[in-house]
């Protein structure tokens, strides 16, 4: 990115045209990007951030993909992050799913290694913490 004084340089220079023809496009992206945000406040974001407990042994990794059943062509969501979770004793995973599909309890089919595991939407942090503040 150009800093302002190389950009002005540019512009004396008659490269660039005038800054006031530049800002209005940083302007309406801005607008753009606050408008979304302001409609995501209101209404609910798209998508969701869950946790995931594995039904078997398997751990669920990252860039796994999320199905609603097992014969979907379709992936409704991605896993962030997993791997096994010592407190647990089980495979646990951080992935994102539409809001409509993320509440607690709800059965997912992760895709690992070709097969379709079943997991299931956890509620987050898997174990409470116990210490005083």
């Amino acid at each position: 990115m150009l800093k302002a004084t190389a950009i002005a340089a540019l512009v004396l220079a008659g490269v660039l045209p005038a800054l006031s023809q530049v800002v209005p496009i940083q302007t309406c992206f801005e607008e753009s990007v606050a408008a979304l945000r302001l409609s995501q406040l209101e209404q609910g974001a798209p998508r969701r951030r869950i946790g995931l407990q594995a039904q078997g042994r398997a751990p669920v990794r990252e860039a796994s993909r999320l199905f609603a059943d097992t014969a979907s062509s379709e992936p409704i969501g991605n896993v962030t992050s997993g791997g096994f979770g010592p407190s647990l004793n089980a495979p646990v995973a951080i992935g994102y799913l539409p809001a409509r599909q993320a509440a607690s309890g709800i059965l997912v089919f992760a895709d690992v290694r070709g097969q379709r595991l079943p997991v299931r939407v956890a509620p987050m942090p898997f174990v409470p913490n116990n210490y005083k503040r």
